[in-house]
């Protein structure tokens, strides 16, 4: 409920917005899509490894690693399973395997509204780990399990349907009413791309295991080539027909954007699949719904266009990203710092109060701290117990008195990473979030680094 309830405050926020640019008593839904990726592994092979069991990863790369993250046939099984129980509970679903991998799955869900699209991707992330016991497997929703396979992601399509089910967002011509969405959107993401970036940040995309097949997007707006087009000429002439503008039928799929526009909607991407889904929802809601309000406040009989010019070149820089590398993504703890913001607090009106923010930016500094105090504390474990011991005794079998693998340099630096735990025990969690990010994480790097030379 602590997030179901903004998320529907943030809908009814949206839903008053889009009535007051449409008409008075126009009826105007959001609605979501879901589409996320995870990897399916054989359950003996999850049950044998400590880091899986308990991160959902491995912590280690290319340390006791196992070819038995191969899938057997028992997937097929599976998979039909899952389609066809999500179908009778009305969270119908479709698993396809992702190409060029031999573990990783891409699950489609069909457009709900975004209150119960939220439910069904947890519901059906639930019935997926219930079910994987009964074949045999082991279903990891991490970001980035495995070092040597690509990340996965979520991906969220985005659309407005209107009571009689047409999209306002469907891209056949361009009017006055599709201009104006797009660069509230574009204006919301520039306007509170820093609450955006801490409701998807995650203590795992600090820690990853390196950035080999990652896909880290852009905080930025793509919004294609033709709409982009029709953006330029309204920054550039005072004056234009919008009529006049003709749209071919392709559409923009491949993009390093965080947000693109598809002709149907807009995809946000690049979520870990266990992100806040109904917080970053409710926060895009309320971001739109007051980059909206900004715009029709402003707006006055015919002079629509220099209103949305005055937004547009405020919100420069999040656009025209077409070529803009993407790279990745360090989000440190400050990046929370923005729901205690003023124009946080603008944005969530209605939504959540002050203070609500602020037990918000506890609990997201909190979960960080947390998620990063768990997987220090199993790396400095799993090397004492089960890496250490097998390399002293591989020393020992082929009788090197100095073994090539760096003992001595290792130990120091999981005994200063007992010393960041152990201090961090009474600590805050702004300060200990802080903690571990500034010192806990490049000392996990470096163990993992050491760890490799294995």
């Amino acid at each position: 409920m602590d997030q179901k309830i903004p998320l529907l405050r943030a809908h009814e926020k949206l839903e008053a917005a889009l009535s007051r640019l449409c008409a008075p008593n126009f009826l105007v839904d959001s609605h979501l899509a879901v589409n996320l990726q995870c990897f399916i592994v054989d359950r003996t092979f999850f049950l044998k490894r400590q880091d899986l069991e308990i991160t959902g990863r491995i912590l280690y790369e290319n340390v006791l690693e196992d070819s038995s993250i191969r899938l057997s046939d028992r997937i097929l099984s599976f998979v039909r399973a899952v389609e066809d129980v999500s179908s009778r509970l009305g969270t119908s679903c479709k698993i396809r395997l992702v190409e060029g991998s031999s573990s990783q799955y891409e699950i489609t869900a069909k457009a709900e509204k975004v209150s119960l699209a939220a439910d069904y991707h947890f519901l059906l992330m639930e019935l997926m780990q219930d079910i994987a016991a009964q074949y045999d497997v082991a279903v990891l929703f991490h970001e980035k399990p495995f070092a040597t396979e690509r990340n996965s992601l979520m991906r969220l399509d985005w659309s407005f349907i209107t009571s009689e089910g047409s999209n306002l967002l469907h891209l056949q011509g361009c009017n006055f009413l599709l201009l104006t969405l797009v660069i509230a959107v574009i204006h919301a993401v520039y306007e509170h791309q820093g609450l955006l970036g801490a409701c998807v940040a995650c203590a795992s995309q600090d820690s990853r295991l390196g950035d080999y097949k990652v896909f880290s997007p852009v905080m930025c707006v793509d919004a294609g080539a033709e709409l982009n087009l029709v953006i330029q000429k309204l920054l550039r002439q005072k004056d234009f027909d919008l009529s006049e503008i003709v749209f071919s039928s392709s559409e923009n799929l491949k993009s390093k954007a965080f947000c693109v526009f598809t002709r149907n909607g807009f995809s946000f991407q690049g979520f870990k699949p266990l992100a806040q889904l109904s917080f970053f929802m409710s926060a895009i809601q309320s971001a739109v719904a007051d980059s909206l309000e900004l715009i029709l406040d402003e707006l006055s009989g015919s002079f629509r266009l220099p209103v949305l010019r005055k937004r547009l070149e405020e919100a420069q820089s999040v656009i025209f990203c077409e070529h803009i590398p993407s790279s990745k993504s360090d989000f440190h703890p400050r990046v929370f710092e923005s729901f205690l913001e003023q124009k946080t607090m603008r944005c969530f009106g209605k939504v959540l109060n002050e203070n609500e923010l602020g037990l918000c930016h506890a609990f997201f500094l909190k979960h960080y701290a947390k998620e990063m105090l768990i997987e220090a504390q199993l790396m400095a474990r799993l090397f004492r117990t089960q890496i250490l011991p097998e390399i002293l005794k591989n020393s020992q079998q082929r009788q090197i008195e100095a073994p090539s693998f760096p003992i001595e340099k290792t130990i120091q630096v999981f005994d200063e990473l007992d010393k960041v735990l152990e201090a961090s025990r009474d600590l805050g969690e702004e300060i200990q979030a802080k903690l571990f990010f500034e010192i806990g994480v490049p000392l996990m790097i470096s163990a993992r680094q050491f760890c490799k030379s294995f």
